[in-house]
Formats: C-alpha cells, sequence, structure tokens
C-alpha cells in the first residue's frame, strides 16, 4: 500500500496550522481560501478540523493571498510565496473577535460534504446526475458509500444497520424496502452516523461499532401531503410496464409514507429485505432461531442483476406510518403485502471428474414460482422520564409459496412440485434505565417462533440403482417441517468512569425448542413405501444460561477491550430410539485494540476464541432431499467445535478523504469442522458430513480511493485475495484441498460540473481449485461504461454499457456485452418530467457463465429478458 501510494504524491507546497482565537482556544471549521493577489477567484479551498487545525495542498508557485474567515470573527488575509519545489510551510493564525448585530440573518450552505465527528453529511444537489429514480440510486454516487446489485449498502466495508428519515426508523435490516422505493427528489441530505446507538439512552455510554444512514427530506415534502407516480408502459415492445408510487405525509405528530409497485421488467420489489426484517432479533444474544428450508427450487442467478434474468411479475403495497401521541409515547407500523410471480429458465452441464470415472450430465429445466407474503410489525415507544423508557415490538408474517418446474435431464422429462409455508412471530420487550450520567441498565425480554413446512413430490423415480428391489415405484414424496421456539431474557449493565474507561456485562438466559419431521416416500401401484433411513422425527433443546463481563481502557489514543464469555449449555437430542445429551461450558476470550495514530491514521484489531454448538440442520440422523437427485445426512453429534480468529485493519484517511485506504486482513483456524463424504453416481447423490481437524481460512482486501483536484475525477483501486485450506471424501477417497480466490479491479469516475459524467471501471475474479493430482482454474472480468450527458437543463441522457468475459470456455461464445439506455425531460422542474427506457438494447438472449470446484467444471445458460422500451412519466403532486 505504502508503495502505490507514491504514485499519488506530485511536486506541491503543503500549508498546514492551526487557527484559534484571542483565549489560544481552537476555531473549528474555519474557511480557507488560496487566491491570487487582487483577484477573488478561489484557487483552493478547505476548512479546520474541530481541534483547529488544517492542511492545504497546491502546485501553484508566486505570491498568493490565503485568507482566514469565519462567523463571529475578522477575516485575515495572510500574503505566502509558494516555491517550485516541494515543501510544507507552517502557519498559524489567531482570528480577532467581531461583535455584530443582525435583524436577519440567511445562511445558506452549499458545501458538498461536511463532517461532524461522527456524521457526516452529504449534499446530495452536489452528487445529482440527473438519472437517479430511487434513494438507492442517489446513494450509488457518494463517495465512501457502496451500494452493492442486490441494493446492500457498506460504509467503510461495513454493512449499515439501518437508513432512517427525518431521525426515524421502521424497516431496520430491511432497508432496501425503503431505498428501492422512495423517490429521490425527496432527499436533501444524507448523514451517516458512525458509532451509532440503536438506543437513545446509551449515546455516549457504549461503544459501538455500528453505522447508520439518515435521510433529510426537502422541505417542499414536509408538512404537507406529497405524492410521486411514476407509470411505465411498454414501447414498440412486448407487454412490459414499471409502475412505481410513493405517498409521503408528515405532520407535527405523525409522519406517514406509503409504496406502491408493480412490474414485470426484472425487479423483485421484495427479496433477501423481506427475510432480514422477519429474522432480525434485535440486540439480544440468540442464536440459530431460524427454521430451516432444506428444499429449493429456485435456482442461483447468474451475478448479471436480476432485471436481465428475472421473468416475473411483481405487486407491492406497503403502508408505513410513526405516530407521536405525545411527547413521552410513540408508536410506528409496517405493514406490506407483497405478490410475486418469477419464471426462471436455466440449462447446465456438469461434468465431473471422480475417481471412480469421469461422467457428464445435462439439465435444462422451466421454473415456475408464485409467493404471497403478508408482514406486519408494531413498535411501541414509552418515554418513562428523561432516563428511562419501555420498548415493545411485535411483527408476524405469513408466506405461502408455489413451484413447478419442467426439467429434462439427460434427456428425460421430470414435473416437479414444491409447496412451501412460513409462519414467523415475535414479542420483543425492553426495558432501559440510565441510572446516571454514565451508568445504564438494559433488560430485554424476547420470545421467537418460527416454522416452514414444505411438501415435494416428482412424478418419476430416478433412483433405481439406489433402490434397485423398489421396481414398481412411479413417483416420490417428501414432507419436511422445522419448527422453533425460543424464549430469552437478557441483561446488560454498562458503567463508564472519568477516564472514559467502559466496564459492561451483559448476562441472561435463554431456551430453544427445535423440532424436526422429514418423511421421504416411493409412491406406486397404489402403495406407498417409507424407508428409515430416510425418515427423520427429531426434538433438540438447547437451555443456556451466560454472562460477558468487558472492560475498555481508554488510553490516550488507545483503545484496548479485553472480554471473556461464560457459556453453560445443557444440550439434549431426541429421535425415536436414540437420545443423545451434552451439558459443555464454554470459555471464549476476546482482546480488541483501536488505535487512532492521529486523524488520518487509524487501526483496529481483534484476537478471539470460541466454541459453538451444530445446529440442527448438521444433525439429522437420517437423509433428507435436499434436491430432485440428492439427499444429505447429518452427524447426530452434539460435539462443540472451537476456532480462533484474529482481524487486523488499517484506515488511512476517511471515506470523504482526497486519499483513502483501507485495509483488513483476517484468519481463522478451525480445530474441528464439518466437512462432506460425498458418493455422487450419474443419477444421484449422497452426501454424509464428517467431522476433520484443522481448516484454514485467509482473507485480505484492500481498497484505494483518490480525488485527483486537477482532472476532477475519482479513482478507486480493488484488491482481494482469500485461502482456504481443508479436506472431504470423494467417492469413497480423503483429499487434501487448498481453494484460492482473487480480484483487482478499477474504477474512476468523474465529478465535473458540466453537462458531461463518467464512470468507468474494470474487475477480474479467479478461482483455483487444487487437489493431490491436479488444478483447476477459472477466470472472470466484468467491465462497464456508464455516460451521462446534459446538452440543455431540462434534458438528461444516460447510456450504460456492461462487458462479461470468461476466459476459459471453450467455444467462441465467451464475451457478452449489454447496453441499456435512458433519455429523461423535465417538463415541469420538481412536477412533471417523461422520459424514454431501453434495456438490453443489443438482444442478448442467454448468457452461459462458468463454475468449479473439487467434483467437477458446471457451465449454465440462463435465458434473459428481451430487448424492450419503456415510456415512462413521473408526476408529482
Amino acid at each position: 500500500m505504502l508503495l502505490l501510494s507514491g504514485n499519488f504524491v506530485f511536486c506541491q507546497t503543503t500549508i498546514q496550522g492551526k487557527i484559534t482565537d484571542s483565549l489560544q482556544e481552537p476555531i473549528a471549521f474555519a474557511n480557507i481560501f488560496l487566491k491570487a493577489k487582487n483577484d477573488e477567484a478561489i484557487i483552493a479551498y478547505t476548512f479546520t478540523k474541530e481541534n483547529g487545525t488544517y492542511e492545504l495542498k497546491t502546485d501553484k508557485t508566486g505570491f498568493y493571498e490565503l485568507s482566514f474567515s469565519t462567523i463571529s470573527f475578522q477575516t485575515k488575509t495572510v500574503e505566502v510565496l509558494l516555491k517550485k519545489e516541494s515543501e510544507t510551510q507552517i502557519l498559524n493564525v489567531q482570528l480577532i473577535a467581531k461583535t455584530f448585530q443582525l435583524n436577519k440573518v440567511l445562511v445558506y450552505s452549499d458545501r458538498p460534504i461536511t463532517i461532524k465527528k461522527d456524521t457526516v453529511i452529504y449534499n446530495v444537489d452536489a452528487f445529482k446526475r440527473g438519472n437517479e429514480e430511487t434513494v438507492e440510486d442517489l446513494l450509488k454516487n457518494l463517495p465512501g458509500v457502496n451500494v452493492a446489485e442486490d441494493g446492500t449498502i457498506k460504509v467503510k466495508n461495513k454493512e449499515i444497520e439501518k437508513v432512517m428519515v427525518e431521525g426515524e426508523d421502521l424497516f431496520g435490516k430491511g432497508y432496501k424496502l425503503l431505498t428501492k422505493n422512495l423517490d429521490a427528489k425527496t432527499v436533501d441530505h444524507v448523514e451517516v452516523y458512525d458509532h451509532y446507538s440503536n438506543n437513545r439512552l446509551l449515546k455516549g455510554i457504549e461503544n459501538s461499532d455500528k453505522i447508520a444512514l439518515n435521510l433529510t427530506l426537502n422541505d417542499e415534502y414536509k408538512n404537507q401531503l406529497s405524492t410521486m407516480l411514476r407509470p411505465g408502459y411498454g414501447l414498440a415492445s412486448e407487454n412490459r410496464y414499471d409502475v412505481k408510487s410513493n405517498l409521503i405525509w408528515f405532520q407535527k405528530k405523525s409522519k406517514s409514507y406509503a409504496f406502491f409497485n408493480l412490474n414485470n421488467v426484472g425487479e423483485a420489489v421484495m427479496g433477501d429485505e423481506i427475510q432480514e426484517m422477519i429474522s432480525s432479533s434485535g440486540d439480544i444474544d440468540f442464536e440459530n432461531e431460524e427454521a430451516y428450508s432444506y428444499l429449493n427450487l429456485i435456482g442461483r442467478p447468474p451475478d448479471l442483476g436480476e432485471e436481465r434474468t428475472n421473468f416475473n411479475n411483481a405487486e407491492l403495497v406497503s403502508l408505513n406510518n410513526i405516530y407521536t401521541f405525545n411527547p413521552k409515547i410513540t408508536l410506528k407500523t409496517i405493514g406490506f403485502l407483497n405478490w410475486d410471480e418469477q419464471n426462471f429458465f436455466k440449462k447446465s452441464k456438469e461434468t465431473y471428474f471422480l475417481p471412480t470415472g469421469n461422467f457428464t450430465n445435462t439439465e435444462d429445466y422451466k421454473l415456475r414460482n408464485k409467493k404471497l407474503t403478508g408482514f406486519l410489525k408494531t413498535e411501541f415507544l414509552y418515554t418513562i422520564s428523561k432516563t428511562k423508557s419501555f420498548e415493545y415490538s411485535g411483527r408476524y408474517n405469513r408466506s405461502h409459496a408455489d413451484s413447478r418446474t419442467n426439467l429434462f435431464f439427460k434427456n428425460e422429462l421430470y414435473n416437479e412440485f414444491l409447496e412451501e409455508q412460513q409462519f414467523n412471530t415475535s414479542q420483543r420487550f425492553v426495558y432501559t434505565n440510565k441510572i446516571e450520567e454514565n451508568q445504564a441498565f438494559v433488560l430485554t425480554a424476547q420470545y421467537l417462533f418460527d416454522e416452514k413446512p414444505q411438501n415435494y413430490r416428482n412424478n418419476r423415480f430416478l433412483f433405481q440403482e439406489l433402490f434397485p428391489e423398489q421396481d414398481s415405484v412411479t413417483n416420490i414424496f417428501q414432507h419436511s417441517e422445522h419448527k422453533v421456539h425460543t424464549a430469552g431474557l437478557e441483561s446488560e449493565f454498562y458503567s463508564r468512569d472519568k477516564r472514559e474507561n467502559l466496564f459492561r456485562i451483559k448476562s441472561g438466559v435463554h431456551y430453544q425448542n427445535h423440532e424436526l419431521n422429514t418423511d421421504f416416500e416411493l409412491l406406486g401401484n397404489n402403495e406407498t413405501i417409507a424407508l428409515p433411513d430416510f425418515q427423520n422425527n427429531m426434538e433438540y433443546r438447547l437451555f443456556t444460561i451466560y454472562a460477558r463481563p468487558e472492560y475498555t481502557f481508554e488510553l490516550r489514543n488507545i483503545s484496548l477491550a479485553t472480554s471473556i464469555g461464560f457459556r453453560q449449555y445443557s444440550n439434549v437430542l431426541n429421535t425415536s430410539f436414540k437420545i443423545n445429551k451434552k451439558s459443555p461450558f464454554f470459555v471464549n476470550p476476546k482482546l480488541n485494540i483501536e488505535w487512532k495514530i492521529n486523524d488520518d491514521h487509524r487501526i483496529t484489531s481483534f484476537y478471539s476464541y470460541g466454541s459453538e454448538n451444530p445446529t440442527l440442520q448438521t444433525l439429522n440422523e437420517n437423509f433428507v432431499l435436499r434436491d430432485f437427485n440428492s439427499f444429505s445426512k447429518g452427524t447426530f453429534d452434539l460435539k462443540p467445535m472451537n476456532s480462533s480468529l484474529f482481524f487486523f485493519n488499517y484506515m488511512l484517511g476517511t471515506p470523504v478523504s482526497t486519499f483513502y485506504a483501507n485495509s483488513f486482513l483476517l484468519y481463522q483456524k478451525e480445530e474441528e469442522y464439518l466437512s462432506s463424504d460425498l458418493l455422487i453416481a450419474q443419477n444421484y447423490q449422497l452426501n454424509n458430513l464428517i467431522r476433520l481437524k484443522d481448516r484454514n481460512f485467509l482473507n485480505a482486501q484492500t481498497e484505494l480511493n483518490y480525488y485527483i483536484s486537477k482532472l476532477s475525477i475519482n479513482t478507486r483501486l480493488k484488491l482481494g485475495y482469500s485461502q482456504q485450506k481443508y479436506a472431504n471424501k470423494l467417492n469413497g477417497v480423503l483429499r487434501g484441498l487448498e481453494l484460492d480466490t482473487y480480484n483487482y479491479g478499477t474504477e474512476i469516475r468523474s465529478a465535473f460540473s458540466g453537462k458531461f459524467d463518467f464512470h468507468i471501471g474494470t474487475e477480474w475474479f479467479g478461482n483455483v481449485v487444487k487437489t493431490e493430482k491436479e488444478t483447476r482454474t477459472n477466470t472472470m472480468n466484468k467491465s462497464f461504461l456508464n455516460l451521462i450527458y446534459e446538452p440543455f437543463e431540462n434534458l438528461n441522457l444516460s447510456l450504460n454499457t456492461e462487458r462479461y468475459y470468461f476466459a476459459h470456455f471453450n467455444t467462441g461464445d465467451n464475451s457478452y456485452y449489454f447496453m441499456d439506455f435512458q433519455a429523461k425531460y423535465t417538463f415541469l422542474k420538481n412536477k412533471l418530467s417523461f422520459s424514454i427506457a431501453g434495456k438490453n438494447l443489443l438482444n442478448i438472449k442467454t448468457y452461459r457463465n462458468l463454475y468449479i470446484d473439487d467434483s467437477g467444471i458446471f457451465s449454465s445458460s440462463y435465458k434473459l429478458l428481451p430487448r424492450y422500451f419503456l415510456l415512462k412519466t413521473t408526476i408529482r403532486f
């Protein structure tokens, strides 16, 4: 990293110093401007930090004027001589207080980024490109904020905790429902909170590493009803539509917003965010509280974005409200109803290289999935006093899904049917007492219930080789159901002394009861055959008492945190014929160090040693059908598994600095781990989980960002490498394995103030699988170029292009090019606009990718949404 950073150093003068008042107190956020003599044009500028220090760099030479100004102080101008050779000048300045009286004050702030303690504030107008529709589109433009293709938001390589609106949160980890639907025009500023506390009474007491975003709205959307309607329909193309609507009503006592979305252009209006909202259990120390679904017919889409492979028909209605009865009582509700119909098309070729011989299978399947989901969440906050609060949170979720496939396996047709249901509920109660200014007590009680029954049927019998004596079987059936009951009580105590040292202890008890029933049956000639080795009737009970004391030492610019967790388990695993009991006692220590070398250099590192219980899905005594032709079996072993973890992170600058670097190294060693004993035949697969010793995992990532002010462009360099060493058994042969992955890439994004902007980048991804006998490699490249042109104020044109390249395809079709276009004309500013959007302009109809592992090489071909055009209208009133 130090070698690379040398590329960004130019011959330039650095002026640095400190601004104080007459009492030698530092002056924060004062403006420093560099100007030519007798000229008002600003050549360079900066502002002071909270401690009054500043730093300004320039490559100019000669005599110039440096101006220091801030409100309530007289402006001071100093002449400086800038030389040709690189040098650092120290210039400390004292400003004289200025007293005056104003009848009226108008404050206008157009600074793109403002930093205040642990908050970074973005003025979004400075980063708009003109083609943004949703908040997600807007966030992609902000430096230091990374938005993945699935909508996950990260800052400093850490996923954010939540996205709030005007300081209020409804969605928690399910923030994608908000960012994918809220109109971008409503947002005035985006605030990034570092060290965010979910509980306001713990702010300034707890040590939090959480990051949250807050959206402040434009004044025109406050204290009134505002609506956005964006209908879109296919233009000279196949029947396509995309309709979105927002309704926002912010009043003094209530805040309401509703979303409406229906489309068949591939956009999944609710995806992973549903599960995030359902499974989020808050801060209580629960584990494995979710029920498990063993079968999933929906194939994993390629890394193209859902809008290219998702043949859908989706509808969403979401109603959300925050009502303040009085300063002490607040009620929040969120509810949505989501219907989605998906079609998925995939062909695959699987070539296996096995100790017992090689063979190839082919698959061609078409899937149709219909799913209806309803969700309701209620939060009630009662502020008992300035130091006490009570919070209730309850959620209910129910969903029903039906999947149908036409599967051609080795050119023979199989029809699959899968019916799924889910019911989930959670009741959570939190009492907080801020005993003193630096002491607090939190008591949390929670109950969770989750169940996921499934019924699967295949109209043909594929397992003649596995069950040769069953010659009359014509089809198969499996019922599986996993239920989880979880209840817990947890207390936390915080105490921070005058030296900012923090003592914290978390303790509690919780109980879990898992029930699993799986019934695999062979059907034929009016008879049902249930095989003992393919049935499971299990109950897994865990009772836990735990405590984790933690002490954080603050030694100047070093923070040292030590903690040790104690857990006493009482585990019981019951089947129809066996009982397995364990009562392990875990001692899990952790040491964490944070070293703030200065304002620009920070190091974070920790080491932990832990023990974990196995989960139910790894314990099933008999086989469970996991795919149309594969079964898996657990260990029925309650012995815990131990591992140690080391993490090191170095940050130079901040995400909004001219130069920012973020690097981390993670190393994990597992003393014992679960691996596979896999038997692969042409028509079926059997996987027995086995325990092996010593697995090692290494992951290193670096990201460098540099803003070149002369060119007004941001540059980014990404480097990554991971290595995993482990072993498994394949068709009876135990083998040592090494899996290496790497990525490297670069991006350049313009920050021009004119009519034209661009964003270009490329990234390479590689996989290397090493066995004792051979090495297999796979390399893939993704490149993109996005152009935005605004020939005049009311017209915005954007063109997005992508290229995917696979280096190890034997055929010539190893490159794929995609192009999307949008033209947007604003008829009435912030009121009425029209746009034409074209997707997949090159009309690429299929897409292939390649995957490798220790058993073979697998290529897949996916059907893509054809070229289409949408005519859109955006109406705001």
